[in-house]
C-alpha cells in the first residue's frame, strides 16, 4: 500500500507531503526525492558573455556529398537570402527552406553551412522536430563550449538557456533549424536570438509569416540532374546507361532520397537500371494504398523501398524485423544500446544494422542510428498485399518497441539522479511511439511505460504531460483488463493525484471518492487497494480545504490499519504523520507538536537518528513548535536539523535548504530580526548557485528578505517581487495553481499596505473569482481572500461594506472551522471593530493596532496558509 506523505512544515501553518518515504518540507515547486540515491555536486558554468568559444565550433552532422548536384540555382538563391547587401554574419538573417521530405532541404542547408564555415565563427545543427530536441541541441552546444567542465549533474534546460545566453553576447553565428515541425517551436528563439543568422529547414511550407521571411521552397531534381545522381550513385554512367537511367529517375519522381537509394540498390546487387526499373513495375503505385499525408510523391519513394526491402529479406529477415521497430521511434538519435534487448544472438541487431546503412535505409554511428521519416511513415503502414508490411508484423514491431522502451525507462531510475540525462534522451522516442500508436493498440508494455514517463515529468514539473499520460494509462489499462482490475484502479488513482498536484484539490477529492466506491462494490477488491486509495482520498479532502475531516479520516484508517498490521509498519507510521499534520492545519499545533514528538522517538527507535523520515518528522516537529506559540524553541530545533541534514545530505540538497529557509522564518518570528535577515541572505546566495535565479524557491526567499529588510517601507517594490514571482509559477505551474493565487495574494496585500488600497481591492476581486473556481467557497485560502478583500475595502473607505463582507468571512469560518477555533475568534473581533468605524466611532485604526501587536506577540493565535499573508497590521 501506498500512503502519501505531506511535505514538511514551512512558512505558515501549512505542514504538508507527498508520499510514502517522501519529504514533508513545506512550500516546493522543484523535486524532492527520497531514498537511496546519490546526489552530485552542482555545477557552476561560467558567465556566458565573458566565455569565448574554440574556433571554428561546429556540428555539422557530415561532410559535403561530392554528389551534390542539380542544385546550383537553389544555393544561388539561399546565398542571396543569407547575404543581403555582404557576407554572412553581416545582417542578423532568417531564412525557411520548406519542401517534400526527401527533397534534399537538408543536404541544401548542409552544403551552405560547409561552403561557409569561415564566415561563421560558430555554426551550430539543430535537430529542430520537437521542443525537447532543440533543447538538447542548445544543451549539446553548451556542454562543447563547456567542455573542460562535467556538466552531467546540470539539466538539459538550464544548459539551453546558458547557451541562448551565449549566443546572443556572441554576434555571428549561424543556427541550422532542421526538420522544424511547428513554427511556435522556433518562435521564442527566432525573437530572442538576434545577434546571428537563423537557417530552418521544414516540410511545412505555410505558418511562418509571423516569424520568418517566405520560405524558399525546394522542389524535385530536373530530370537531367536526377539521371545524372542516379548514375553516380550507382557508379553506372556508360552511354548505353543514360537511356534505363532516364526512365527509372522520372519513374522515381526524381526524389533525391529515393534516387539514392535505388542506385545503392544496382551498386550493391550489379543489376542493371532496366532490371531495377522491371521490379519496380511489378509494384504498382496502387498497391502501397492512399499514403498518410495524402502526396502521390510518398507513393513513389514506396514504390523504391519495396524492391530494396525484398532483398534484405533474402540477406537477412531481421534487418526487416529491426526497420520496422525502428519506424516507432522518433527519427534521429536512436541509442543502440535502446535496440539491445531485440538482439537474438551473435550480434544479430549490429549486422542488421550494418546492412540497413547499406542500403541507405538508416545512417549509423557508433552511438547511434537514424532514419528517415519517410522511410518510418511508409514502414509503419499496414498493407496485406506487401509481405513486408503485413498487418501483424507491423502490430509486432510496435509491440517490440514498446517493450525496448520499458525496458530502457523503469520506475527505478526516477531516483537516481545519474539516470536522468539517459531519460530525457529517450523521451523524444516515446513521445515519438506514442503519437503513432493509437490509444487502441497499446500493450500491457506501453501502460507501463506510461506511469513511469508520467512520473518522470511529474516530478521535473511538467505537470500537463504528466496528465496526459496518466489519462492514456487509465483508457489502456481499461481496455487491456477491465474497470476493476487493480491495475486499472492505480492509474486511477495516479492521474487523481496528479489533478491535485495541478492544484485541483476538489477534482483529486472527487475522483478519489469516486474509485474507493468502485473498489468497494468490486466483486473481489484488492486487499490492500481499499486502504490505499482511502489514505490518498483522506490526503486531498485535507488539502482541498477541510483539515478537520481529513484529520478524522486518517484517524479512522489508522483505527483499521492496527488491527491488521504491526504498529511500527511504515504505512501506519505514515498515516499517523498525516493525521498530526492535519490536524495542525485545523489549528492544534500543540496537540499535533506531542503527536510528532512520539513519531519522531519511533522512527529514531526502527530507522535511526539519520534516517529522511526520521528527519523529515522533526522538521514537522519543529513546525508545530512554532505555530504552537513557541517560535524561538522553533528555531533552535530547526537549526540544529539543518547540521544535520547538510551533514548527512549534503549541503545543497533540497532537504537541508529548506530546513535552513523555515529555520530563518522562525528566527524571524521569535524577534532575532537582524540574523534571520543575514541567515535568509547566505540562503539565498545559495539558492542562486544551486537553483538559479528564476526558481520559484530562489524568488520567494528573495521577496521574503525583501519583506523583512522593509518592514512595511517599500511595500510597492516587495508586491513587485512577487509580482514577478507570480509570473514565473504561471509559467512553471499554470495560472490557477495555488502556488501561483498564493504570490498573486501577496502582490496585492503589499501593494494595499503600500498605499494603494483601490488597487489591492481590484486585485483580491480578481483572485476570488480565481480561488472560488479552482478551491470553492469553503477552503482556508478562500475564505482569507474574503477576508483580505474586506480589510482593504474598509480602508478604501467603504468600512460598511468591511463589516458586512467581514460577516459573511465570519460565518464560513464558524461553518467550516467551528466558533472556538483561533481564526474564527480573531475575525469575529475584526467584524466588531469594522462596525464601530462604520458607525463613527475613533480609535479604531488604534485597536487594529493593538490587535496587530497582540497577533504578533502570541497573545492572539493566528493559523494561516503558508502563502498567503497574515491579516493586515
Amino acid at each position: 500500500m501506498t500512503v502519501p506523505v505531506p511535505p514538511p512544515f514551512a512558512y505558515g501553518s501549512q505542514i504538508t507531503s507527498l508520499g510514502l518515504r517522501s519529504a514533508a518540507v513545506g512550500h516546493n515547486e522543484g523535486v524532492i526525492l527520497t531514498g537511496d540515491l546519490t546526489v552530485r555536486a552542482s555545477v557552476a558554468l561560467p558567465p556566458a558573455p565573458r566565455t569565448e568559444a574554440p574556433a571554428g565550433l561546429h556540428n555539422l552532422p557530415r561532410p559535403p556529398s561530392r554528389r551534390f548536384s542539380g542544385r546550383s540555382t537553389e544555393m544561388g538563391r539561399l546565398e542571396g537570402a543569407m547575404c543581403p547587401g555582404g557576407g554572412p554574419g553581416t545582417h542578423a538573417v532568417t531564412q525557411t527552406v520548406s519542401g517534400l521530405g526527401g527533397v534534399g532541404k537538408s543536404s541544401l542547408a548542409l552544403h551552405y553551412a560547409h561552403a561557409h564555415r569561415a564566415d561563421y565563427p560558430v555554426i551550430w545543427w539543430i535537430t529542430a522536430d520537437s521542443p525537447d530536441t532543440i533543447t538538447a541541441s542548445l544543451a549539446t552546444l553548451a556542454k562543447r563550449i563547456n567542455s573542460g567542465i562535467d556538466t552531467i549533474s546540470v539539466p538539459y534546460a538550464d544548459l539551453a538557456a546558458w547557451a541562448q545566453n551565449w549566443l546572443q553576447a556572441h554576434p555571428g553565428w549561424l543556427l541550422v533549424f532542421d526538420n522544424a515541425a511547428h513554427p511556435e517551436d522556433l518562435a521564442p528563439y527566432l525573437t530572442s536570438l538576434t545577434a546571428g543568422d537563423h537557417l530552418i529547414t521544414t516540410r511545412r511550407a505555410h505558418g511562418w509569416d509571423d516569424i520568418a521571411p517566405p520560405p524558399l521552397h525546394l522542389d524535385t531534381l530536373k530530370l537531367e540532374a536526377a539521371t545524372g545522381l542516379l548514375c553516380d550513385v550507382s557508379g553506372r554512367d556508360a552511354p548505353d546507361d543514360r537511356a534505363p537511367a532516364c526512365a527509372l529517375a522520372e519513374e522515381l519522381g526524381c526524389l533525391p532520397l529515393a534516387l539514392e537509394q535505388a542506385g545503392a540498390y544496382v551498386k550493391r546487387t550489379r543489376i542493371t537500371f532496366t532490371a531495377y526499373l522491371q521490379r519496380l513495375a511489378a509494384h504498382p503505385a496502387k498497391l502501397l494504398g492512399a499514403p498518410s499525408d495524402g502526396d502521390p510523391r510518398t507513393l513513389t519513394v514506396a514504390h523504391a523501398w519495396r524492391v530494396t526491402l525484398d532483398t534484405l529479406a533474402e540477406r537477412d529477415p531481421d534487418a526487416l524485423r529491426l526497420l520496422r521497430v525502428l519506424a516507432w521511434l522518433a527519427p534521429d538519435g536512436i541509442p543502440r544500446e535502446l535496440l539491445a534487448p531485440l538482439d537474438t544472438g551473435a550480434g544479430a541487431v549490429d549486422n542488421a544494422l550494418a546492412l540497413l546503412a547499406d542500403f541507405s535505409l538508416i545512417t549509423l554511428s557508433e552511438d547511434a542510428a537514424g532514419i528517415h521519416r519517410m522511410v518510418q511513415a511508409v514502414t509503419r503502414t499496414p498493407d496485406p498485399d506487401d509481405p513486408h508490411r503485413a498487418p501483424n508484423a507491423i502490430d509486432e514491431a510496435r509491440a517490440a518497441a514498446a517493450s525496448a522502451l520499458r525496458a530502457a525507462f523503469p520506475e527505478e531510475r526516477l531516483l537516481d539522479v545519474a539516470g536522468w540525462p539517459g531519460c530525457r534522451v529517450l523521451l523524444p522516442h516515446i513521445e515519438a511511439h506514442l503519437s503513432h500508436a493509437r490509444p487502441e493498440q497499446d500493450t500491457e508494455d506501453t501502460r507501463s511505460l506510461m506511469n513511469s514517463v508520467s512520473l518522470f515529468q511529474g516530478f521535473h514539473g511538467q505537470l500537463a504531460q504528466a496528465i496526459a499520460l496518466a489519462e492514456r494509462a487509465v483508457t489502456t489499462s481499461t481496455q487491456l483488463h477491465g474497470p476493476d482490475d487493480p491495475r486499472t484502479w492505480a492509474s486511477r488513482g495516479a492521474l487523481a493525484c496528479w489533478h491535485g498536484h495541478t492544484g485541483n484539490a476538489l477534482t483529486a477529492q472527487a475522483d478519489l471518492e469516486q474509485l474507493l466506491d468502485d473498489i468497494l462494490r468490486s466483486p473481489s477488491p484488492d486487499s490492500g487497494k481499499p486502504l490505499t486509495v482511502a489514505a490518498n482520498y483522506a490526503y486531498w479532502l485535507g488539502m482541498a480545504g477541510d483539515p478537520e475531516r481529513a484529520a478524522d479520516e486518517h484517524a479512522k484508517l489508522l483505527a483499521v490499519l492496527v488491527e491488521v498490521a504491526d504498529p511500527d509498519d511504515d504505512n501506519v507510521l505514515s498515516i499517523r504523520h498525516n493525521h498530526a499534520m492535519f490536524r495542525a492545519m485545523a489549528g492544534h499545533a500543540a496537540e499535533a507538536a506531542s503527536a510528532f514528538a512520539e513519531l519522531v522517538n519511533d522512527r529514531t527507535r526502527l530507522s535511526g537518528p539519520e534516517n529522511v523520515d526520521t528527519l523529515t518528522a522533526r522538521g514537522n516537529l519543529a513546525g508545530c513548535l512554532g505555530q504552537a506559540g513557541n517560535p524561538a524553541e522553533a528555531a533552535a530545533a530547526l537549526q540544529e536539523l539543518a547540521a544535520d541534514m547538510t551533514r548527512v545530505l549534503g549541503p545543497d540538497h533540497p532537504h537541508s535548504l529548506t530546513s535552513r529557509h523555515n529555520g530563518a522564518r522562525w528566527q524571524y518570528e521569535a524577534g532575532s530580526r537582524a540574523a534571520a535577515v543575514a541567515a535568509m541572505e547566505n540562503l539565498l546566495e545559495d539558492y542562486l548557485r544551486v537553483l538559479g535565479p528564476d526558481h520559484p524557491d530562489t524568488l520567494d526567499a528573495r521577496v521574503r528578505l525583501a519583506e523583512w529588510r522593509t518592514e512595511g517601507v517599500g511595500a510597492a517594490d516587495v508586491a513587485a517581487s512577487y509580482e514577478q514571482m507570480a509570473e514565473v509559477r504561471t509559467r512553471r505551474l499554470g495560472a490557477d495553481h495555488p502556488s501561483t493565487l498564493s504570490a498573486r495574494a501577496r502582490a496585492a496585500y503589499h501593494r494595499g499596505h503600500g498605499g494603494d488600497a483601490t488597487g489591492a481591492v481590484a486585485d483580491f476581486e480578481e483572485l476570488l473569482r480565481a480561488r472560488l473556481q479552482v478551491l470553492g467557497p469553503d477552503h482556508p485560502d478562500t475564505i482569507t481572500t474574503r477576508g483580505n478583500l474586506a480589510w482593504f475595502t474598509g480602508i478604501a473607505g467603504s468600512p460598511r461594506a468591511a463589516a458586512d463582507m467581514y460577516t459573511e468571512v465570519l460565518n464560513a469560518r464558524r461553518r467550516v472551522l467551528g466558533p472556538d477555533h483561533p481564526e474564527t475568534q480573531k475575525t469575529a473581533l475584526i467584524v466588531s471593530l469594522w462596525q464601530r468605524e462604520a458607525a463613527g466611532e475613533t480609535g479604531v485604526i488604534d485597536a487594529f493596532t493593538q490587535l496587530a501587536r497582540l497577533i504578533e506577540t502570541g497573545q492572539v493565535k493566528v493559523i494561516a496558509k503558508d502563502g498567503d499573508p497574515k491579516p493586515p497590521r
